[in-house]
């Protein structure tokens, strides 16, 4: 209703709001059960105007607490699809770029999240494999696991093998602080559990008991910097959503993507909407080349995995743009 007062020549896609209470109890026979129990709140929607090309907007939000604005929901997804009619082309070449948290979000998934897992470091299928201690982001870049974070989505006392949570330094201004680590491949590597196992189907968030624990990212937060990320950029491109994150390397840290929703910006604000290109670098471009973390967070789970995490944008100093 929001959406088609502010606008009825829009056209909704999809609506939806949920609510959700799960309990996770954990028993074997080492000693008596333990369990928890939590409540989840989402709501989101998609909007369309039948331009040509089409012009889309979106919006979603998922959280642990009665805080959502429906309204304010519908709000961001018709500015978004307004914003988006008569793109333009856009230039190419090496460009500063502004990643919105749900592209940022799409990209770790696939590249750096795989590449904390100790499993994959011991065995030299990381990026990361040997670099604890080093530099291997711009000082700006903070990133820790808040396992316990008040009311956090991917929060818990415990993980699924009954490791209390904590706070896991990964990356502290730019140097690697530590790797993720579940009860079996702590032991087998020389290390202590992380408290980060998920018991998580294969190219799935969904969790099961009878799935094997994986060293899981599940609550991470980058530390903002500045408050608004697009702000600090005189001449970028502001990259809403990228397509195709999967497809990423997850040794090497490659990504080739599709960006179907972005923007220019001049002198630190969102211009004229842009047509379809293609977004290509590394991880360690995104990582070495982060300019000012945006205090934007928004909670993402992964789209194949159980990460997620609280996520902002970010300013990228260079990133390869091709129309």
């Amino acid at each position: 209703d929001r959406s088609r007062e502010i606008d009825p020549d829009a056209t909704v896609t999809s609506v939806g709001t949920g609510t959700s209470s799960e309990t996770i109890v954990l028993a074997n026979t080492a000693g008596p059960p333990v369990s928890y129990r939590g409540t989840y709140l989402s709501a989101g929607l998609s909007v369309l105007y039948r331009t040509d090309p089409p012009a889309t907007g979106f919006e979603h939000m998922l959280s642990r607490s009665a805080d959502l604005d429906p309204e304010a929901i519908a709000d961001a997804a018709m500015e978004m699809a307004r914003n988006s009619r008569d793109p333009v082309h856009g230039e190419g070449g090496l460009r500063r770029v502004v990643l919105r948290h749900g592209a940022l979000s799409d990209i770790l998934e696939f590249t750096l999240f795989p590449a904390l897992a100790g499993e994959r470091v011991a065995e030299g299928r990381s990026l990361l494999s040997g670099r604890l201690g080093e530099s291997v982001a711009a000082s700006s870049f903070t990133l820790v696991d808040r396992q316990d974070m008040p009311s956090g989505c991917g929060a818990s006392p415990f993980d699924d093998e009954g490791i209390p949570s904590r706070d896991i330094p990964l990356i502290e201004r730019g140097v690697l602080r530590g790797y993720l680590h579940h009860l079996t491949s702590a032991a087998k590597h020389g290390h202590v559990s992380t408290g980060s196992a998920l018991r998580c189907e294969r190219w799935s968030s969904s969790r099961s008991y009878r799935t094997a624990p994986a060293a899981i990212a599940r609550n991470v937060h980058i530390v903002p910097t500045v408050d608004d990320a697009i702000a600090e950029v005189d001449r970028g491109v502001y990259i809403v959503n990228v397509i195709g994150a999967h497809t990423s390397n997850p040794v090497s840290g490659d990504f080739s993507l599709n960006t179907n929703i972005a923007f220019e910006i001049r002198r630190g604000e969102v211009g004229r909407p842009l047509r379809p290109m293609m977004l290509s670098g590394n991880i360690a471009d995104i990582l070495e080349g982060t300019l000012a973390v945006g205090s934007d967070h928004h909670y993402h789970t992964g789209s194949m995995s159980g990460v997620g995490g609280y996520l902002p944008s970010i300013v990228v100093n260079e990133l390869t743009l091709t129309p």
